[in-house]
């Protein structure tokens, strides 16, 4: 529970995707959690930017859960989002 009220913290308070990782890694404690719910949230927020460099996303590790896994979950989202508004 603190993960995730610290995560729509860094999240209200952000503008950038840069600016909320920077934020979330500025807590203490389980810091990889709470950028992980923070980052996913602020994906799907129209207001805020998403700054994240190309090499970022390249630099992704590509293991079982890695960066073909979270394109395919954020396709699924999309899907989903979009079957909601029809």
């Amino acid at each position: 529970m603190d993960c995730a009220k610290a995560a729509i913290s860094a999240v209200c308070s952000s503008s950038t995707l840069t600016e909320l990782l920077i934020k979330c890694v500025g807590f203490t404690g389980d810091t990889d959690t709470v950028a992980c719910i923070a980052c996913g949230i602020a994906s799907n927020c129209q207001e805020i930017e998403n700054d994240f460099s190309e090499g970022l996303y390249n630099g992704l590790e590509n293991g079982e859960y890695g960066r073909d896994y979270l394109i395919e979950i954020d396709r699924h989202l999309k899907e989903f989002q979009a079957l909601e508004t029809t």
